[in-house]
């Protein structure tokens, strides 16, 4: 939990702002997201909520899915099932030849398949030589490649050298992609899926509300993701340097944000007045 978070977030709603949030994680349905946040002192709700799983059971629903491998987490599975008994979703765990450690081609030539209308990654950190193998040939039969996500790379905490980046889904897409050469199409931030499925949740959560993006700011942590939607969008912009992006990063990039603050906790006016006066930092 980044450090002033929650009083920033209240902050916020106290003075009459919104406050959604936007994932490209789909490791988590909506409904396990309120949970965490509720865990963590945070008001949210599925409506609120918007993440790259439910983007993509949305999409998956727009563009006619039958039966979907998926490969990812429980709630991206339990996002796809949400769709109802005319789509079917099959864990790429189910498949028994995603257990073989050691994978041959004469293996690879007896595998056969259920018809896929579509193929669905997030983020499996189980991730396998055979798993790529099956998606890979689900795809080759004519099967739909949809991504979560694009995110290369995930930051974590290291006590010895204090960050370290982990491969993200991207790393994971970029290898089917590869393998078959075919181009997902990305649900994720910063892609107009993404956003489509965040204006249909706001409305269906107030009938007279109005998402007006001139009106918005997008807080993130990526320049590639949230940065990029932001711009691509037309809404302002805030990059918060606790994530992926570092502020050498930042100056140097071409996605360049409105404004960047060291963490959410300066979202609060006071905090952010004080900012100002004692750094040089755009504003």
């Amino acid at each position: 939990m980044i450090d002033g978070s929650v009083e920033a977030l209240n902050y916020l709603r106290t003075q009459g702002k919104q406050v959604t949030f936007l994932t490209n994680n789909s490791t988590k349905s909506r409904q396990e997201y309120v949970e965490k946040f509720t865990n963590y002192g945070i008001e949210a709700t599925i409506e609120n909520i918007c993440c790259s799983a439910s983007s993509a059971a949305r999409y998956l629903a727009r563009d006619n899915a039958s039966h979907v491998l998926v490969i990812g987490s429980q709630g991206l599975i339990e996002e796809i099932e949400l769709l109802g008994d005319d789509v079917k979703a099959t864990g790429v765990d189910e498949i028994q030849f995603t257990h073989q450690l050691d994978v041959t081609p004469a293996d690879f030539a007896k595998v056969e398949l259920p018809s896929f209308s579509h193929v669905v990654i997030g983020l499996d950190t189980q991730f396998t030589y055979a798993k790529l193998c099956v998606a890979s040939l689900a795809i080759q039969q004519g099967a739909k490649f949809i991504s979560t996500n694009k995110d290369a790379a995930l930051r974590t905490a290291c006590i010895n050298d204090g960050k370290r980046y982990m491969p993200g889904n991207g790393s994971l897409i970029a290898a089917v992609e590869k393998a078959t050469g075919i181009q997902s199409v990305n649900t994720g931030k910063p892609s107009e899926h993404i956003l489509e499925t965040l204006q249909e949740s706001l409305v269906s959560e107030d009938s007279d509300a109005k998402f007006e993006l001139e009106k918005t700011v997008m807080v993130g942590d990526r320049l590639d993701t949230d940065i990029l939607f932001g711009q691509t969008f037309g809404l302002t912009t805030c990059l918060v340097l606790t994530g992926v992006t570092t502020p050498e990063v930042a100056k140097v990039s071409k996605i360049q944000p409105s404004f960047i603050l060291p963490s959410i906790k300066h979202l609060m006016v006071p905090d952010l007045i004080q900012l100002n006066k004692n750094s040089g930092i755009k504003s």
